[in-house]
């Protein structure tokens, strides 16, 4: 455990929060920017091939980006063998899991009826392998919170894919400009890491760090598997039983509510699980950390979701371009889901903390059967059915997670729900207004409403706030007037 004081721990926190926010951001805002000038020079079709394809990936890296990353993190204490062994069983794990795909390609092109799908995941298959080469350099930057500098890493590598996905979107690429940006973005950061990271492998292979690594990892494993296909299932139906270009408008309407909310939850993970894992023999300050955290999340992510779900009818066509507009009510439902998954990963990240991966994978197993059992029964009233059951399975996942992880902390469902209403009440009113003043009070140029819309948001939500006195906004206000103290004294 961390021999650290309150005040250092709570400045750890918010200096890991910090810095881990402004990598997402940092690699969002220019993934963004990137992404508007994409949608305008590509087709709902491209976007839709692409979407198909990262549903198999995705689940292919789950088995990469979860296990002996997150085993070298937990464990207090890593020797060059844990280290040597973890990677090298990363490495091998990602190259079959590549053979598999390559094999699976033909398969996954005809199930689809679209050929092309069969080069494309031979060749953004390889990123698979291009994670496991930097799975020991990530996880020393995280487990030493150094968000700092691998937030300037990344930033450099989502620049260096994005300007050659939009030169090959010029040129008349098609598809694969979007899958040049995939392959590059994992070379460039895997590049970057190996030439900053002074860590090679020294160590020989330790069968005994082997089994205590994969004992912990191996649930860890599948319950990624699992998050990761259930997330993604729902292109693959969209585009098995309606159509490719849905799902282009599905995917991009995720893609734009991930912005915040996906990478948001991403945040919560990488900087409380190896916080709170340092900190894991001291139940009271691991529920503390928590109980702050969820004050965070809820004033953060409240507001952005309901929000933007409110101003969506101008939000897409003004970022993405009119012929996006089959996409707004994608985004509209999805928001409902996104607001929850930052709660989310905090209480199953207690799990992992806690070392009860067991109740993790048996979790997950649970939730998967759930929203697995909502798309069958969904799928009947068509694609939006699809997205509605996501919005009912996601907030039973909710009740699921806080009932299991809540009691290993003494941060039980009716006090998280308590801790969250302020926040959710707030968030609603001001969606609201917002709402209420596109809809009666527009201007002719949407562009200039919805600056409106969003000034108007963020004062009335933060005018609330400051009325009911809620804590996080407190918290920011008290943190705020300490820093302009200190600058002045």
């Amino acid at each position: 455990m961390l021999n650290i004081n309150k005040s250092k721990f709570k400045k750890k926190v918010l200096y890991a929060f910090l810095w881990s926010t402004i990598a997402k951001l940092g690699q969002q805002g220019i993934q963004f920017f990137i992404t508007i000038i994409l949608a305008r020079l590509l087709s709902p079709n491209d976007f839709g091939l692409i979407g198909i394809l990262l549903a198999f990936i995705i689940v292919a890296e789950a088995f990469v980006e979860h296990g002996f990353g997150q085993a070298i993190i937990q464990k207090k204490e890593v020797s060059e063998a844990d280290l040597t062994t973890a990677f090298l069983s990363s490495v091998a794990i990602s190259v079959v899991i590549y053979v598999l795909l390559c094999f699976s390609a033909g398969v996954i092109a005809s199930f689809y009826n679209r050929i092309e799908l069969a080069s494309l995941t031979r060749v953004v298959g390889v990123v698979v392998i291009l994670d496991s080469l930097v799975v020991i350099q990530r996880a020393q930057y995280e487990r030493e919170l150094d968000f700092k500098r691998l937030s300037v890493l990344t930033f450099i590598a989502a620049i260096g894919s994005g300007c050659i996905a939009v030169f090959g979107a010029y040129l008349g690429m098609g598809v694969w400009a979007l899958a040049t940006q995939i392959v590059s973005m994992k070379l460039f950061l895997a590049v970057i890491l190996w030439v900053r990271s002074s860590w090679v492998p020294r160590g020989k292979f330790c069968t005994t760090a082997f089994l205590e690594m994969f004992h912990f990892g191996w649930k860890l494993q599948v319950s990624g598997l699992l998050n990761k296909a259930y997330r993604n299932i729902h292109a693959l139906v969209i585009g098995r039983f309606f159509a490719v270009d849905l799902v282009g408008y599905y995917t991009q309407a995720r893609k734009l509510k991930d912005i915040p909310m996906h990478n948001l939850s991403s945040i919560v993970t990488k900087v409380t699980f190896p916080l709170f894992s340092s900190i894991q023999d001291d139940v009271n300050w691991v529920k503390s950390g928590n109980k702050k955290s969820t004050h965070m999340l809820s004033f953060l992510s409240f507001p952005l979701m309901l929000g933007a779900a409110a101003t969506a009818d101008r939000l897409i066509p003004v970022i993405l371009g009119s012929q996006w507009y089959n996409s707004i009510l994608f985004f509209q439902l999805l928001c409902l889901v996104g607001l929850l998954y930052p709660v989310q990963s905090l209480n199953v990240n207690t799990l992992k903390v806690a070392g009860r991966t067991d109740l993790f994978l048996k979790l997950e197993i649970v939730k998967k059967i759930i929203g697995l059992s909502g798309i069958v029964i969904a799928i009947r009233w068509g694609v939006y059915g699809l997205v509605v059951a996501q919005i009912i399975t996601s907030y039973i996942s909710l009740i699921l997670n806080i009932s299991v992880a809540g009691p290993l902390i003494g941060y039980r469902l009716r006090e998280q729900l308590a801790d969250m209403f302020p926040y959710f009440s707030c968030s609603t009113l001001m969606a609201a207004g917002v709402w209420l003043f596109g809809h009666y009070l527009a201007t002719e140029i949407e562009a200039v409403t919805l600056i409106i819309q969003i000034f108007l948001g963020v004062s009335l939500y933060a005018g609330l706030c400051a009325l009911l006195k809620v804590p996080a906004y407190m918290a920011v206000v008290r943190m705020l007037m300490e820093r302009k103290h200190a600058r002045t004294t």
